[in-house]
């Protein structure tokens, strides 16, 4: 959500939702360019009278354009998109509000920062044969009141056949027995020569930000499944950690 000299213009952006971006002065970056289509950012947007921040989404085009996805502040003192006419600037910065805070004796001062839980379990089974059906290996409830999830972990493959087979971990946000959404790890190919075993391990993470406190209810998942139906493969270790930022 964060990248070096990301600024771009927009003229007369309005109080819309969407904003086209014009290209990126010299010396500096656009939004695409840094972050990718699809991608949320932290966005800054001003006309040299007022301010408006909070996270964005890009969206690769012609033009490429910016959702003001979530207003987190602005110069008028809320929380709504303010109305821009005439060139402005469109920059990448972190808003104070996501910043860590200390007083003067050390200890955290914004509620971001103490609202924060961090959850971890594994799995481990040398001889724990996985097949292209999914299957669950690791699941961590998510405190009620979270707005948003960190999450990410590691697994270790083995492959006794002779067959080259790819395996895949995902990451899934279940409500429930319902999938909210999911996010890959890594997807690998295990295979061998002449008989011989062969291993293989990946890791990854993910953020998932929603728009306000999730219920009770929603945990992650860590599931795997193989590409192809072969015998011999493995799951030998699945590691999962989850940081969750609370309602403050």
């Amino acid at each position: 959500m964060l990248s070096n000299l990301v600024e771009e213009t927009t003229n007369s952006p309005g109080s819309n939702l969407t904003i086209d971006l014009l290209g990126a002065p010299q010396n500096r970056r656009g939004f695409v360019t840094a972050f990718g289509d699809a991608a949320t950012c932290y966005y800054a947007l001003s006309d040299g009278v007022q301010t408006e921040w909070g996270i964005g989404t890009v969206h690769a085009g012609s033009p490429n354009k910016l959702d003001r996805t979530t207003v987190i502040g602005n110069t008028a003192g809320t929380t709504a998109r303010l109305t821009f006419n005439g060139a402005c600037r469109v920059y990448n910065e972190v808003p104070a509000e996501r910043l860590p805070l200390l007083g003067s004796d050390g200890a955290v001062l914004n509620a971001m920062l103490r609202n924060i839980r961090t959850l971890s379990d594994s799995f481990y089974n040398a001889g724990f044969a996985i097949g292209t059906t999914e299957v669950d290996f690791v699941s961590l409830d998510v405190p009620a009141g979270t707005r948003r999830i960190l999450a990410g972990g590691g697994f270790e493959i083995g492959n006794s056949n002779a067959t080259t087979v790819g395996v895949t971990a995902t990451m899934v946000l279940r409500q429930g027995a319902t999938e909210d959404s999911r996010r890959p790890i890594q997807t690998l190919r295990a295979g061998n020569s002449a008989g011989a075993s062969i291993y293989a391990n990946g890791s990854g993470g993910a953020d998932w930000e929603f728009g306000g406190p999730l219920p009770a209810g929603y945990r992650v998942v860590w599931v795997a499944r193989t590409g192809a139906a072969v015998s011999g493969v493995n799951l030998l270790a699945m590691n999962a950690w989850m940081l969750c930022v609370l309602e403050g």
